[in-house]
């Protein structure tokens, strides 16, 4: 016995599009991963081609710099790069990026004369 609900449910899975919340937050949590390994990529590229170039022309190796008062700006700036990439997933995911805005002209009769 069926009921009236199943056969909608069907023709939504048949789409092929994700229909629960659950599933698009975690796949823009994923977005927010890859962003976050995009950034610590792009922090082993600065310090390797500094130590490539800077340190070895100029034997500058910044033993007096302290990063303690620095801490809490890069958990800050950890965090605000896994958020922007979970916002960037969820408006791919939502279908907000695809969706195209309907402009409001051309909606009245068309004129000729």
């Amino acid at each position: 016995m069926r009921t009236p609900g199943a056969k909608t449910q069907i023709m939504a899975s048949a789409t092929g599009a994700i229909d629960h919340w659950s599933a698009i937050l975690f796949y823009s949590m994923g977005f927010g991963a890859i962003a976050v390994g995009i950034l610590l990529f792009a922090v082993f590229l600065i310090v390797s081609l500094y130590g490539q170039f800077v340190w070895t022309f100029t034997q500058w190796d910044g033993v007096n710099i302290r990063l303690a008062p620095f801490k809490s700006l890069a958990y800050l700036i950890l965090v605000g790069t896994f958020v922007g990439g979970m916002c960037v997933g969820l408006w791919c995911f939502s279908g907000a990026a695809w969706n195209k805005q309907k402009t409001s002209r051309g909606t009245g009769p068309r004129r000729t004369g």
